[in-house]
């Protein structure tokens, strides 16, 4: 098992290293930095043994001389600390950013089943954390990588000046990194565990916060504090465990690395009584002594840090690493030129990667042929969203294939495919940003022309240009500073400017009043002309006038037609539309 844990460590050392590459000077520069540090802090101990023996002994020119050499390295020493500090920092900092952005390129490339089972606040929140501990990471690296300096180097030194007080100094030491590193093992597994407590915490947190009207609705403040109260007071728990064994750590090497130093001085000082060692090389000895316990002392603690570090970059790079479950095929299949494509479902079911005995849609075929509308109506869980996620290529069909022409979609690039697609979903999603970047989010070079266009099409101008800075004014985090109605023109608007080959409107108008509602209506009557557009809507004055009517029941298409044919049969079609649900 430690031999495992020992080969994985290394790997993801190689790992973190690999990071660097882009970076070659600052590498440099601060390795060169590093051990001008960790050679001035052995030459300061020669220094100290020149100045006694050579300089006190001497004329006064010779202790001026010894003087300045002593203070000189103390300069260098200085200077070499602040290129450490500084290129460390700029290096550990550079690459967590990087790693943040692999991040989200990653997370972005996976389908939604993904954050179906992982959760999307969870996974950010756990990958931001871990990619902090990368970064202590680097830093224990680096600092350790002037403490093994000081040790290697200052160890030479005392076994150059008495071997017999180094042979002790480094039993002593055994007994220390022996301890250090059976300790570290504990110190890994609980970090492993408060992180992923942390993470669901954070998660949890969000989730509050973000829905926090619905809380206060309900009047669940009291009920849901408790509840991260109990997430919290557990997370406690496991950190106080950890921080205690960490203690313990530094604790018990650093007194052992001490204690022998203060054995090691009396010893030192014993052969001085006896001049078998001068006052100089004494001085020196303890001056190493002291500096190879000290930076035996930071790789005792550095060790802890590196277990935690170990932790968050076998995360990191695990999620980095992670295959997204809808991705491009090697030689993907080129969509056709057209301009209205032909939509074909083939005999397709779907099941939900966390649901797998529950069938979403069941069997659904059906041509949505070019320049028509066609409506979807059916009750909540009837299937019909999934089947706008399923064109999207959101999730893969579990059977049956989805056809763009003849041209099976898994077989396309999914981002070509969705470039020929605009969504206008119920709930809409807006980003923080103006309301021009939102609109504009639909087509990144669009010009300031065409997004007021677009805007214009939607119903969407008229409150824009009573905002305080119109097309400019931010909208807030989630578009919190905008109406439902309002956040439903700008996706509208965002769905305009994109000017797809298919629409996919899902509830487009619900939050909309009235009066707005028939404006955008009649907008989007105009814009479907030429497109393959389907409806999800629960709103008889919406279907009505669609070419076709789909409606699904428990995942399967039941019945289909004009209006006024669905009525005739008196189905769930006419009993839907005699309850005023659609």
């Amino acid at each position: 098992m430690g031999s495992k844990a020992s080969t994985a460590n290394w790997r993801t050392v190689l790992r973190v290293c690999g990071c660097l590459r882009p970076y070659p000077w600052h590498v440099a520069v601060a390795i060169l930095a590093f051990a001008a540090a960790g050679a001035t802090v052995i030459a300061l101990g020669q220094g100290v043994r020149n100045l006694l023996d050579v300089g006190l002994r001497g004329t006064p020119a010779t202790l001026a001389i010894a003087a300045a050499m002593l203070l000189l390295l103390v300069a260098v020493y200085g200077a070499s600390g602040l290129g450490r500090v500084y290129l460390s920092g700029f290096i550990a900092d550079r690459v967590a950013t990087d790693l943040r952005k692999q991040l989200m390129d990653r997370l972005l490339g996976h389908g939604a089943g993904f954050f179906d089972e992982h959760g999307a606040s969870m996974v950010w929140s756990r990958a931001t954390s871990d990619v902090d501990l990368v970064a202590a990471l680097l830093g224990a690296m680096v600092a350790g990588l002037r403490s093994i300096v000081v040790v290697v180097g200052g160890t030479w030194a005392m076994l150059a000046t008495s071997a017999t007080l180094t042979g002790a100094f480094a039993a002593l030491a055994l007994v220390v990194v022996t301890s250090v590193l059976w300790m570290g093992r504990q110190v890994r597994q609980l970090w492993n565990d408060s992180q992923a407590l942390s993470a669901r915490s954070n998660a949890f947190a969000l989730e509050l916060l973000e829905g926090v009207k619905v809380v206060k609705a309900f009047c669940q403040e009291q009920r849901s504090a408790s509840r991260f109260a109990q997430f919290a007071e557990t997370g406690f728990r496991k950190a106080d465990r950890r921080n205690w064994v960490q203690g313990v750590i530094v604790g018990s090497s650093t007194s052992i690395v001490f204690g022998s130093a203060v054995i090691l001085a009396w010893f030192a000082g014993q052969q001085m009584l006896h001049g078998r060692l001068s006052e100089g090389r004494a001085s020196a000895f303890l001056f190493y002594a002291v500096v190879v316990a000290i930076s035996a002392g930071a790789l005792s603690e550095l060790w802890g840090q590196l277990q935690k570090g170990f932790v968050g970059a076998e995360h990191v790079f695990g999620l980095i690493d992670s295959v997204p479950e809808i991705r491009s095929p090697k030689a993907p299949t080129r969509l056709p030129a057209v301009t209205t494509p032909q939509i074909r479902f083939e005999n397709v079911s779907f099941r939900y990667p966390m649901r797998p005995d529950a069938a979403v849609v069941s069997d659904f075929s059906w041509t949505f042929k070019p320049d028509t509308v066609t409506a979807i109506v059916g009750p909540s869980g009837a299937g019909k969203s999934t089947l706008f996620q399923l064109l999207l290529r959101l999730y893969d069909p579990t059977g049956g294939a989805i056809l763009f022409d003849d041209v099976d979609i898994r077989q396309v690039d999914p981002q070509t495919l969705r470039s020929r697609i605009s969504l206008v979903p119920q709930d809409p999603t807006l980003f923080e940003g103006t309301v021009f970047d939102n609109i504009r989010f639909g087509r990144e070079d669009a010009t300031a022309d065409e997004v007021v266009a677009a805007a214009t099409g939607a119903n969407a101008m008229e409150f824009i240009r009573h905002l305080p800075q119109g097309l400019e004014t931010d909208v807030g985090a989630r578009g919190a500073q905008l109406s439902g109605g309002q956040r439903q023109r700008v996706a509208i608007a965002r769905a305009i400017l994109r000017d797809p080959q298919i629409l996919l409107l899902d509830e487009a108008t619900n939050a909309l009043d009235a009066t707005s509602e028939a404006l955008i209506r009649n907008a989007l009557d105009k814009f479907s002309a030429g497109r393959t557009t389907l409806v999800i809507a629960h709103k008889l004055a919406t279907v009505r006038e669609a070419d076709s009517i789909l409606v699904l029941e428990h995942g399967r298409l039941v019945s289909h037609g004009a209006h006024a044919k669905l009525l005739a049969e008196d189905g769930l079609y006419a009993t839907f539309a005699a309850l005023q649900l659609l």
